[in-house]
């Protein structure tokens, strides 16, 4: 019993001593604090969003007419974050369904309805608190103007360039999703951290169709000529 006692001390201080000699561990990554700057991997969520055009046709003797198209869309995200410590980027594609559509009776008649669309965007992105270090400073001339506190750090500034592919058949009156716009964007947005698994996305973004191109149309249809087109979204993000 004795020989059994010396034994198990012996035991606990070579224990106790070779935990002294690992290495402390890393605290925890506060998951709030850390996001995005912090942290890399693929994420998906759903997305909401709101676009309004106007798009011109031609008609008889050269003449036009402009049909505006105002409508929203639901759809999935996927997309891949990199965190480089004080800034961060994002890659990230989204399918939706859109109810986009107006179309007139009158020369020239036409449609614009459109019920499928995709978009590719990259995403460059800081803490709104050092964006706004780049901004004039007006307290000397409204210092009774508010502060604006982004709480723990949890809210994301970024800009953002893409590509947008829409289904545009029933302007050349052609069948669904035989005839596609690419256009692309530009546009800003802000990220705001709700939990510690949850990201609410909102952006603002200006699509211009007559930068891009159009497939499958055929020869000899005239071209509808279309204007610039203002997105609002909406997505939440896991």
């Amino acid at each position: 019993m004795k020989r059994f006692a010396i034994l198990s001390a012996l035991a606990l201080i070579s224990t106790a001593s070779f935990a002294a000699d690992m290495p402390v561990k890393a605290p925890v990554l506060n998951p709030v604090q850390g996001y995005p700057y912090n942290s890399s991997g693929i994420y998906w969520g759903v997305t909401a969003l709101g676009e309004n055009a106007k798009t011109g046709l031609a008609g008889p003797a050269g003449s036009t007419g402009d049909i505006f198209q105002v409508g929203a869309a639901a759809g999935l995200t996927v997309g891949y974050q990199k965190g480089n410590g004080t800034t961060f980027y994002a890659v990230e594609v989204t399918g939706v369904y859109q109810n986009i559509g107006a179309s007139q009776d009158a020369a020239p008649a036409g449609s614009v309805n459109t019920r499928w669309q995709a978009f590719e965007r990259v995403k460059f992105g800081m803490p709104v608190a050092a964006i706004a270090t780049y901004l004039p400073s007006f307290a000397g001339t409204f210092p009774g103007l508010p502060t604006i506190s982004g709480g723990s750090g949890t809210t994301h500034g970024y800009i953002m360039a893409g590509l947008h592919e829409d289904d545009v058949s029933a302007q050349y009156g052609l069948m669904s999703k035989k005839a596609w716009q690419l256009s692309p964007s530009i546009g800003i947005g802000v990220m705001q951290q709700l939990t510690a698994g949850l990201v609410g996305d909102a952006w603002v973004e200006i699509v211009k169709p007559a930068a891009g191109i159009t497939l499958g149309v055929p020869g000899g249809v005239a071209k509808v000529q279309q204007g610039n087109k203002y997105l609002v979204g909406l997505s939440v993000l896991y």
